[in-house]
Order: C-alpha cells, then structure tokens, then sequence
C-alpha cells in the first residue's frame, strides 16, 4: 500500500494534497498520478529500476495512442514487495 502523505521533511506532495487519496495500491497511485506514492515506490524498488518502468510506461503510452487504431494491447507486471 502507499500512502498520499508528505514523505519524510520533504515537501513533495500530491495535487490533491487538499484532499488526500489515503490509502491506494499501485494500480490507484498510478491512476492518481500521486507524487508521494511514487517516491515511496522508487524507495521500494530502487531508483534503476524506478527510472526504466516509468521510461516504460512513458514509450508504451506514446506508442499505444499512435496505434490505438491497430487494436494492439501489451502490458507489464511489476512485483512490489
């Protein structure tokens, strides 16, 4: 789980900082674009690995929207412990 709070004394926080999302897996803190949840993974994997999911996703976006039409799907699975 990852939370939507400030992250240690820095003052990272989230656009909904306001009204925080609390409690949020993964999937939810992806979706949320929540800039703490994203810390505390980068914390949990490691910045490596951090740096080549998210360049990842970022490809795979670029390309899913220039081929929507193709009907192409592909996805990933990353295991956070």
């Amino acid at each position: 789980m990852y939370r939507c709070t400030k992250v240690y004394d820095w003052d990272i926080k989230c656009w909904r900082s306001y009204n925080p999302h609390g409690s949020q897996t993964l999937r939810q803190a992806l979706e949320n674009s929540c800039n703490p949840a994203f810390i505390q993974l980068g914390q949990r994997i490691g910045t490596e690995l951090f740096y080549r999911v998210f360049k990842w996703i970022w490809t795979y976006r670029k390309n899913r929207y220039r081929s929507s039409s193709e009907n192409q799907h592909q996805s990933f699975m990353i295991e956070v412990r």
